[in-house]
């Protein structure tokens, strides 16, 4: 979702690179959006747990009212179907 960052398989390889080298790693699953990316979680972290990062962490989406519009454009463009329901969530999430 996020432009210009590095692909999963590269960063796995970096999580994997440093758990090999004795170094912990954790992850860290953000934003998690309802609809949009909620069932990826299990895949990932098996992911994760093969590289071997010991630890995961998440955090739930968040529309603070600077991003909100934003966000909301993107999710028209991409998830219309869906837009309504993770707009609905984000607010419930700030309560």
């Amino acid at each position: 979702m996020e432009p210009r960052v590095p692909a999963a398989s590269s960063r796995l390889n970096a999580l994997r690179e440093l758990s090999q080298a004795g170094i912990p790693v954790s992850l860290l699953l953000a934003p998690i959006i309802p609809a949009i990316n909620d069932a990826e979680i299990e895949a990932i972290l098996e992911a994760a747990a093969g590289a071997g990062v010991g630890r995961a962490h998440y955090v739930f989406l968040r529309l603070p009212h600077e991003v909100k519009d934003v966000f909301g454009e993107w999710l028209e463009a991409h998830f219309q179907d869906r837009r309504e329901h993770v707009n609905e969530f984000g607010q419930a999430s700030k309560r």
